[in-house]
């Protein structure tokens, strides 16, 4: 059993997947298998992940969903192969920088009270360039999910695989925002943390989701704090 799984969904990333996939065989561990999930990509994606993954030699499960489940569901169905201490999330089309892993593993056993942990990022350009530092405040980020700002950046959290299972996981009603739903839930049962290192690169462009369906997160992301609110898991 692997000590940290990378969970890296897919879908028409081909263009961005290569330099993911290379940041995480960079990555200063042993323990760590990447598990990553064509959501029926019509790109090449399955194919550009499967040579990726070979060339580098890194431990890896590369699945194919037949067609387009959405992010939500290709997580389910990933979170659900996982067989680790810690999940840590990538996005295909963002990069982990050296010692990312190793931080935030290291982290986690030593704060067995923290349930999930972030870190803050760069921003990047479409080429990789740095652009800027995430400006989110990293402090009480329980809080900030509250009142509508989240320095939980998904694609930068590693959590704990067990506590995320036993909240419920990955949420179907959630089509958008479920990583917030799943933070807030595991809020209750432990805490919440952002790292003070810039670990994470988040790439910025025209095709990225948080561009096209930025109105239709924002409407999950109030479903989500209300139904926090309301002490329920959806």
């Amino acid at each position: 059993m692997p000590r940290i799984s990378v969970l890296l969904p897919v879908y028409n990333a081909a263009r961005f997947l290569p330099a993911a996939i290379e940041s995480i065989a960079k990555q200063d561990t042993s323990d760590t298998e990447l598990v990553i999930v064509d959501d029926g990509s019509t790109d090449g994606s399955f194919k550009v992940a499967q040579e990726t993954t070979d060339r580098w030699g890194i431990k890896s499960q590369v699945y194919h969903l037949p067609y387009n489940t959405g992010a939500t569901e290709a997580l389910k169905f990933g979170l659900g192969v996982c067989d680790c201490r810690y999940v840590a999330r990538q996005d295909a089309d963002d990069v982990s920088f050296p010692g990312r892993l190793r931080f935030q593993g290291e982290a986690l056993d030593h704060s067995p009270r923290v349930v999930a942990l972030g870190t803050r990022v760069w921003i990047l350009d479409e080429a990789g360039c740095p652009l800027r530092r995430g400006a989110r405040m990293r402090w009480m980020p329980k809080a900030q999910i509250v009142v509508g700002r989240s320095p939980m950046y998904h694609g930068a959290v590693m959590f704990r695989r067990e506590i995320a299972e036993r909240v419920g996981g990955y949420l179907s009603c959630f089509e958008a925002a479920q990583d917030l739903s799943l933070w807030l839930r595991m809020a209750k049962v432990g805490r919440l943390k952002v790292l003070p290192y810039t670990l994470y690169g988040l790439r910025v462009h025209p095709g990225r989701v948080s561009v096209l369906h930025r109105e239709r997160q924002a409407a999950y992301a109030g479903l989500a704090r209300w139904a926090w609110g309301m002490g329920g898991h959806t």
